[in-house]
């Protein structure tokens, strides 16, 4: 079991642990906080009551978080890594949002404003987390094998029961009382209680093929991967594959349901992809017409799905077919996005 071991560097704004933050901002770009007015830290990111999306990634070697109570508008800050450091993920539950990327490093925040370092120990690459049965379950890897660590708060991380498998989690999803967890060499494992894992059968999207990320909705697990690759399961134990219209290359990298569809993005062979199917198995041509290079993740929440690529790309839609463009200052890689409710 790891066991935080180190808390340090309160860094964005205002909560109800840390009374009257102001924030100086710079080129819309939050740099350094100092004592000041409570209202300066609402203006900018909204109510802590209010919904807020969260983007995580990296810029100049050093974690990157931002923030927007409308997908829209955002602001955020750098906060530095030893050897340089990239935030993969966000999620949010129990009341809490944390974000996790490369080790040892990883970081907490009750409101998404102010956040808190703090320490897993092992040398560890966490690419997805997520909340479902009271708990938090990371995935990724170390050293080239998949790992799995699950926490019940959020701050105290045990590594759960799994076999040696040379490959690396990428994704995972919570649904119908069922993790499962996607990753590279067509790697798909599920739990039905977050601790114990199994390997699930066959190869539907063929051998080898890397699975990037897995999202539930509408009773089915959908993974999609590299080359266009996808497939489904409505148990999390059987799975099929399903296919993209018109896809000349590129791979697709997150995945979400929300608004009764499926959304995935990535790269579509000459640019960004967005890809749009009800039920998982037919998807539609690529309806993303903007000029980015490519998208990491989305995510849905409040009617409006949010997706964040590399470049500080972010675009957002109230129904997955039309999109409005944003670019955050500084041109950070952003590789996930949540909101906290």
């Amino acid at each position: 079991m790891n066991t935080l071991s180190n808390i340090s560097e309160l860094r964005i704004g205002l909560s109800g642990l840390i009374r009257a933050s102001a924030i100086i901002v710079l080129s819309g770009l939050l740099v350094s906080c100092a004592f000041g007015d409570e209202d300066a830290v609402q203006s900018l990111f909204g109510d802590s009551e209010e919904p807020l999306f969260v983007a995580v990634g990296t810029m100049s070697g050093n974690y990157a978080l931002y923030g927007s109570p409308v997908g829209s508008v955002w602001s955020g800050n750098l906060l530095p890594g030893a050897g340089g450091g990239t935030l993969y993920s966000a999620v949010y539950g129990k009341d809490m949002l944390i974000a996790v990327g490369t080790s040892p490093d990883y970081f907490f925040s009750l409101d998404g404003l102010l956040w808190i370092r703090a320490s897993t120990g092992p040398a560890v690459t966490i690419y997805s987390a997520v909340a479902g049965m009271g708990r938090f379950v990371a995935v990724g890897d170390e050293s080239g094998t998949a790992v799995i660590y699950s926490s019940e708060d959020g701050f105290i991380w045990a590594r759960n029961l799994l076999a040696a498998y040379s490959e690396s989690l990428r994704g995972v999803a919570y649904g119908n009382d069922l993790f499962a967890a996607v990753g590279t060499g067509s790697l798909i494992v599920a739990s039905r209680d977050g601790a114990i894992w199994s390997l699930n059968v066959g190869t539907p999207v063929g051998a080898g093929v890397n699975l990037n990320d897995v999202a539930y909705g509408n009773g089915m697990f959908v993974a999609v991967g590299d080359n266009g690759s996808a497939t489904v399961s409505r148990d999390g134990i059987v799975w099929s594959r399903a296919f993209f219209i018109g896809m000349a290359g590129g791979n697709l990298s997150g995945i979400v349901y929300g608004s009764g569809k499926f959304v995935a993005v990535g790269t579509g062979g000459t640019g960004a992809a967005i890809y749009i199917s009800r039920d998982g198995l037919a998807w539609s041509a690529n309806v993303y017409r903007g000029s980015a290079a490519g998208f990491q993740d989305v995510t849905f929440s409040h009617g409006a799905f949010v997706a964040v690529g590399n470049g500080g790309q972010v675009v957002y839609s109230l129904d997955g077919l039309q999109w409005q463009t944003n670019s955050l200052p500084g041109s950070p890689d952003l590789y996930g996005i949540t909101c906290r409710p």
